[in-house]
């Protein structure tokens, strides 16, 4: 933390790298004195603090900031947003399909794929087959998912000539039985190039399916063969599942979920994935309703919730099924289900409250054990007694965190906040666990175990915010709620209104994140930015002690609201 009246550069780092067109420089000052960025006067608050947003060319940027009669030399490198191709190529290789070996079924579509200048001539051979590919004029580069948090839906502006070409084709049974190596020709400008795929390409067939065995505790799938796909739901330890297709490490599953081979184990002379289900049984349990669906063998799922309804997909699955025991009750209306194509059932769990307080989903040997906690209310009117709540102070130890202008850590402000909203729930009668109590670092996976064992009626992330580059610090401000299930949908909403007007405070919105403190579903599970540590004025405010007693009193009174209307 810098002292009284130093001259302070939080951020960038000189010698910073982006791909962004602007960048921002954050710090603290003299007060009385003014603060020159490349001889121009910029704005700082009654405590020093300042922030400036400036625009990059490519390559170097040079700044010179000036205080007290003391300067700061900073460079910052802007890279190109797409890759350039070198100069005595005339495609990027890294853009060839495939990067890694692939392994597809037969008859399906595979598309070649190429970068290259416009204009010129692109085919793809493999074996006897040429494949032509054909510029696409209107394929473009998206923005970042976090240019949602700068409200750009744009990506920055590229300088370069070259594009996206694509040709696609399928191919026959038995057509390439061993990896082979697909070669590209292209000829531009009187100039002919020819290159190697860095991956291989294999073409399956239904004797060769393998299946697979979940074998860590969660198998995590994926819309697509990285972990810059999406989430879909998570399949339990022992989930079995047909594997459809290879992309490197990434399986690709019947259904067409893909998941990272080191997650599973394979299953020797096993046929493809397929079972019948006859009756499930709903029982009620202290705290909530579970429901037992016998079947022949683990089948991958999926989950969607819904208001008043819960929906249970089940994959390679069909029904046998004429009975079904329901103990409904003041928080199950019924049970239904369909067999909406082959081998794929939905259940849907008519619900007379808005949602379920939390959800667990589990095989026991080849039973799908589904867990649903219902709503609580506390013990005694106008207190939490009997409520448990979980918050998680973000960040920690050796991770900092965001970093405010006089090098304050976010580690050490959630934690302040944590300690007294934790004072604030405990006088309303609360049951309140911490993931940390010090400055210790506390790994992602440590605070969702965490979760999962106290089972707490919600948890809460404490953080604060800053901007990526891109981002202007001296317009963005305000508090922010972050859900991933839509049973904590209402919560994360509810408590970012009431600061926002209890405290006068801007809002930043209410998001659907996909983020880990989000992602648990055996209780409401949300993250709450308290503000942007990378705005000058609000930086005052965040670490104002009056202020942050206010907050913490605040978001406690919110939370014993919620629950009473809930």
């Amino acid at each position: 933390m810098a002292s009284k009246n130093e001259f302070f550069l939080a951020y960038p780092p000189d010698g910073q790298e982006t791909t962004s067109s602007s960048i921002f420089f954050l710090g603290v000052a003299s007060s009385a004195d003014p603060i020159y960025l490349n001889d121009k006067s910029i704005n700082k608050t009654q405590q020093g603090y300042f922030a400036a947003k400036v625009p990059l060319i490519l390559g170097p940027n040079k700044f010179k900031l000036k205080n007290q009669g003391q300067e700061k030399l900073v460079t910052v490198m802007r890279n190109r947003d797409q890759p350039e191709i070198p100069k005595d190529a005339l495609f990027l290789v890294e853009s060839l399909f495939p990067q890694v070996n692939v392994e597809i079924p037969f008859n399906e579509l595979i598309c070649f794929k190429a970068i290259a200048p416009e204009g010129a001539t692109i085919v793809a051979k493999v074996n006897k087959k040429t494949i032509p590919l054909f510029w696409q004029a209107n394929i473009k580069p998206l923005a970042a998912n976090n240019s949602v948090l700068i409200d750009s839906s744009q990506p920055p502006a590229s300088d370069s000539m070259t594009g996206s070409y694509r040709g696609c084709t399928n191919f026959a049974e038995n057509e390439i039985t061993q990896p082979t190596e697909i070669t590209y020709e292209l000829t531009f400008q009187g100039k002919k190039i020819t290159q190697k795929s860095p991956g291989k390409l294999t073409i399956t067939n239904s004797k060769s399916l393998q299946v697979i065995e979940i074998s860590a505790d969660q198998g995590i799938t994926r819309t697509g063969p990285s972990t810059d796909y999406s989430r879909l739901t998570p399949l339990p330890k022992g989930t079995r599942a047909t594997v459809t297709a290879k992309q490197g490490d990434w399986l690709r599953l019947e259904y067409g979920a893909w998941l990272k081979k080191d997650e599973t184990k394979i299953i020797k002379n096993a046929t493809p994935v397929n079972s019948i289900i006859k009756g499930v049984y709903s029982n009620r349990i202290p705290g909530g309703t579970e429901i037992l669906f016998p079947l022949e063998t683990p089948v991958p799922f999926s989950v969607k919730e819904d208001d008043r309804k819960f929906i249970l997909t089940l994959y390679n699955t069909t029904a046998q099924t004429d009975i079904i025991r329901s103990d409904y009750d003041s928080f199950l209306k019924r049970i239904e289900w369909s067999q909406i194509s082959p081998g794929t059932i939905e259940y849907i769990f008519r619900l007379n409250s808005k949602e379920q307080a939390g959800y667990s989903l589990k095989y026991e040997g080849n039973n799908l054990l589904l867990s649903l906690r219902h709503p609580v209310e506390p013990e005694q009117p106008n207190t939490l007694k009997g409520i448990t709540i979980l918050l998680d102070p973000g960040h920690g130890g050796k991770d900092t965190g965001a970093t405010g202008p006089d090098g304050r850590h976010e580690k050490d402000l959630t934690l302040t906040i944590a300690n007294l909203l934790k004072q604030e729930l405990l006088d309303l009668g609360a049951i309140v666990q911490l993931t940390r109590s010090s400055d210790i670092y506390v790994s992602l996976e440590e605070r969702v175990k965490l979760i999962e064992q106290i089972q707490p009626n919600i948890s809460i992330s404490l953080h604060y915010n800053s901007l990526p580059d891109g981002g202007d610090p001296v317009k963005t401000m305000g508090v922010s709620s972050y859900w991933y299930h839509p049973q904590a949908e209402d919560l994360a909403s509810f408590l970012e209104n009431n600061i926002v007007r209890e405290l006068k405070r801007k809002s930043y919105g209410v998001y659907w994140d996909n983020l880990a403190l989000t992602r648990p579903t055996i209780a409401p599970s949300i993250l709450l930015e308290l503000g942007f540590l990378s705005n000058p004025e609000e930086f005052e405010w965040i670490t104002n002690q009056q202020e942050q007693r206010k907050l913490a009193r605040s978001i406690a009174h919110a939370i014993q609201d919620w629950f009473e209307q809930n």
